[in-house]
């Protein structure tokens, strides 16, 4: 799953870890955390003989059945419709984003960053420096 940078470390940077990742209350250090995932997944990329399906974060919350089908294919995995109604699964979830995954899949946090842009400009600044593009 790719996502646009900001979103991203904005996504990070917002949430209470409770001290668990002190990296991520520092624009400038969750920046350089974006810029060596960056690295390690473009060399994950370059090995031979892995298959990796690079999937939008945008691109699935814009066309949910149709990306959700792609990746399923992609695993052999036979696919149902109800997958995309996320709200309606009531497995236990233990992390950040145990609110979100109750919601159905939604568009609202698409450039969300955006609402933030001036306090985020160290961030912004150490990405593009990195050679990231912010748009």
């Amino acid at each position: 799953m790719t996502r646009d940078p900001m979103d991203t470390c904005y996504a990070v940077y917002k949430t209470l870890f409770q001290q668990a990742y002190p990296f991520s209350y520092d624009q400038q250090e969750l920046a350089d955390y974006f810029v060596a995932y960056q690295d390690l997944m473009a060399h994950w990329q370059t090995l031979p003989g892995l298959s990796m399906l690079n999937i939008a974060y945008e691109d699935l919350v814009q066309t949910p059945q149709s990306i959700g089908k792609a990746v399923f294919d992609f695993c052999q995995i036979d696919w149902q419709a109800q997958y995309i109604d996320v709200q309606n699964n009531h497995s236990a979830v233990n992390t950040a984003s145990s609110s979100q995954v109750r919601q159905a899949i939604h568009k609202s946090s698409v450039a969300k960053w955006r609402h933030y842009e001036t306090e985020l400009a160290a961030l912004k600044a150490r990405l593009i420096s990195a050679g990231i593009t912010c748009d």
